[in-house]
C-alpha cells in the first residue's frame, strides 16, 4: 500500500495541473515537457514513481528523469514573468515531493 505525503493532496494536484495548463497556454512548456511535469504531479503525492515505471514511460533512470523535469521547469529568458514564477514554484514542490522518501524516509505520512 502506498502512503501519501502531507500537503500533496487532491487540492495540490488540481492546482498543479492548472499551473501546468497555464504554462502550456503561455508556450512555456512544450508537449514533452508537459508530459514530464504531468507525470511528476501524478506521482508526487506518493513521493515519486519507482524506477521501473519511469523507465517504461520515459526510457530513462529516476536520476535522469529528475534532471529532465528540472530542465523542463527551469525558467527560460523568453518565458513571461508569470510563467517563470509558476515554473519555479512547480519545480521546487515537485523536487521536494520526489526526493521526500529518498532523503527523509522517517518523516510523517498521511494515512
Amino acid at each position: 500500500m502506498r502512503r501519501y505525503i502531507k500537503g500533496f493532496d487532491a487540492i495540490w494536484s488540481r492546482r498543479s495541473i492548472g499551473m501546468c495548463e497555464l504554462l502550456e497556454r503561455a508556450h512555456a512548456l512544450g508537449p514533452f515537457d508537459r508530459s514530464l511535469v504531468s507525470f511528476g504531479i501524478m506521482w508526487a503525492p506518493t513521493g515519486g514513481s519507482d524506477a521501473e515505471e519511469i523507465m517504461i514511460t520515459f526510457g530513462v533512470s529516476r536520476t535522469d528523469y529528475l534532471a529532465l523535469l528540472t530542465g523542463a521547469l527551469t525558467p527560460r529568458s523568453d518565458d513571461p514573468r508569470q510563467a517563470k514564477e509558476l515554473k519555479t514554484i512547480l519545480r521546487e514542490e515537485l523536487l521536494r515531493a520526489w526526493k521526500f522518501n529518498r532523503e527523509n524516509p522517517v518523516q510523517a505520512f498521511e494515512p
